[in-house]
């Protein structure tokens, strides 16, 4: 496929290409700031030379030339989920079999693995991860970025790939924009426009039972697209116009970015010869990237010719593209690209996870509309209740934690360490596997009601879960340098949904599925039945 060299990318620089495939790839989540190396939860302090030796961590045993591979495999492995070929199945069994802390040996291409399950744990391989956390990359995109498509780059590569030093350069180039609360406002006025043109949509595509078609999932595809793009390019890309086609460029976009993730967990959470040799997948991954940077960058260099003809005077109202810009041009453009590529998916399964667990408890979804009613009367996120709704922001949390969009979470440590009493060498990855956390009767009472009130501090149902169970966005150094838009955009349709309707579920209970990311994969036949004037 041939691919457009921009004007706003000149060249790039071929930077150490690590070859192997994972077993577990994490996406949108993010790191604590370094720690000290000693054991900071633990009730006693156990020196390296106290601690048990690294081999007898708990795990299945390798065998000899395969290793543990066997295990993995379909059909024959006991921890390959056959029926729903879920990727968090090895998750939970290798926990129900060994315990909370696990080695994983034998895998080909990979060192030793250590899976951690309890929060206090976690909590150590988070605090002790250095001062530039590292965890496993996305080595197909690194592939593709630094080598097949090099001239695009001149050592700004993103924070999807990067890792220690490198990572950090970015990563303290954006901080000085996104991490800004008041650059968030900015965007509040923009975004509920584009929840209430949503709303429209879903007025007009709303069959004659009020329920909606069954590929709404793809409807909220395009408000997220809509969305993170007036974020990242100060661009509407028309995802809501009553006649866009099945062909379009953002219906494309949308649909070549299911096929990255799809791809992405092919190449990476599967075995994969693509390392060492351009395989068949491999090609196709290299299409679907390059359409996806050809149809962003047309858009970015669009932004970027647009801001640079009429700048804006005032420095308080320059957009986050307007402001990187004025640091880096370069990092500007790979910043905007990283956005749309990760701002889809993530923010509108979220959305559908919050909306159907909100639907299969109208009582729930009641006291959220008192609340809506009384600090959003008119439906709309604004600068002064922004961020400031506890229940909206309590039904996330709980949603987040019933199904978690990024169900674990890595760090490879810098030095040795001892973690739940075993010396764990420097160089090891850990896996955090949250999913487990969170849904463990131990750490959160109940777990598969949907219970808001566990996040209020103010409710007898106040959980006071340990703060290193769940994190959806991560925490510290590598915490989600989006989050505080994801959240707003959530929160910004969330409001305007149910101001508008009520929303329930008249099917069989949804299905999720873990691969990259944990998503809803039942088709989203909500029933949005309009509220009545006087009700409101």
């Amino acid at each position: 496929m041939s691919y457009v060299v921009h004007k706003t990318w000149q060249s790039g620089r071929i930077g150490n290409f690590v070859k192997r495939w994972t077993s577990v790839r994490l996406f949108g989540n993010a790191c604590p700031a370094s720690g000290a190396t000693e054991n900071a939860v633990e009730s006693k302090t156990i020196t390296w030379e106290e601690a048990k030796p690294f081999r007898e961590i708990p795990g299945p045993k390798a065998l000899p030339l395969i290793g543990n591979l066997h295990r993995f495999l379909p059909v024959i492995g006991e921890f390959y989920d056959n029926d729903k070929k879920d990727n968090s199945h090895f998750m939970k069994k290798l926990r129900q079999d060994f315990g909370d802390i696990i080695r994983v040996s034998g895998l080909p291409g990979l060192p030793d693995q250590i899976f951690v399950y309890n929060p206090d744990l976690a909590e150590k391989a988070y605090r002790n991860a250095g001062q530039w956390p590292e965890r496993n990359g996305i080595k197909s995109l690194d592939r593709y970025r630094r080598i097949e498509r090099k001239e695009y780059y001149d050592g700004s590569l993103g924070l999807l790939i990067t890792q220690g030093e490198e990572w950090w350069k970015f990563r303290s180039v954006v901080n000085k924009v996104l991490m800004r609360p008041q650059v968030t406002k900015l965007y509040i006025q923009a975004i509920d426009k584009v929840a209430d043109d949503f709303v429209r949509r879903m007025r007009l595509i709303r069959k004659d039972n009020d329920e909606m078609p069954e590929n709404f999932s793809n409807e909220l595809n395009r408000w997220a697209l809509e969305s993170i793009g007036v974020i990242s390019l100060d661009t509407r890309f028309g995802c809501l116009d009553e006649n866009l086609s099945a062909d379009s460029e953002p219906q494309r976009l949308i649909s070549y970015i299911h096929s990255w993730f799809e791809i992405w967990y092919q190449l990476e959470g599967q075995p994969s010869f693509f390392h060492w040799m351009n395989t068949k997948k491999w090609k196709e991954f290299v299409k679907t990237m390059d359409y996806i940077t050809e149809i962003a960058m047309k858009h970015v260099d669009a932004a970027v010719e647009r801001i640079e003809k009429n700048p804006k005077t005032d420095e308080e109202d320059k957009s986050v593209l307007e402001r990187l810009i004025a640091i880096d041009k370069k990092i500007a453009c790979v910043m905007a690209l990283d956005m749309i590529q990760a701002g889809i998916d993530t923010t509108s399964h979220a959305v559908a996870t919050c909306l159907y667990y909100l639907a299969k408890n109208p009582e729930k979804q009641e006291i959220l509309r008192k609340e809506l009613r009384k600090l959003a009367p008119d439906g709309k996120i604004n600068a002064e209740n922004n961020g400031r709704m506890p229940y909206l922001k309590a039904c996330t949390k709980e949603s987040a934690r019933m199904s978690p969009i990024a169900y674990a979470n890595a760090r490879v440590m810098p030095t040795d360490i001892v973690i739940g009493g075993y010396q764990v060498p420097k160089k090891t990855p850990v896996i955090l596997c949250h999913i487990e956390m969170t849904t463990d009767p131990e750490i959160f009472p109940e777990p598969d009601k949907f219970m808001p009130e566990r996040w209020l501090r103010s409710s007898p149902d106040f959980a006071d879960a340990h703060k290193f169970a769940a994190l959806p966005f991560g925490h510290g150094a590598r915490f989600c340098i989006g989050s505080k838009f994801a959240e707003m955009e959530m929160e910004s349709l969330i409001t305007k949904i149910i101001s508008n309707f009520e929303v329930s579920w008249h099917h069989e209970d949804m299905k999720f599925l873990t691969k990259i990311l944990r998503t809803p994969t039942s088709p989203l036949r909500f029933t949005m039945t309009d509220i009545k004037a006087e009700s409101l």
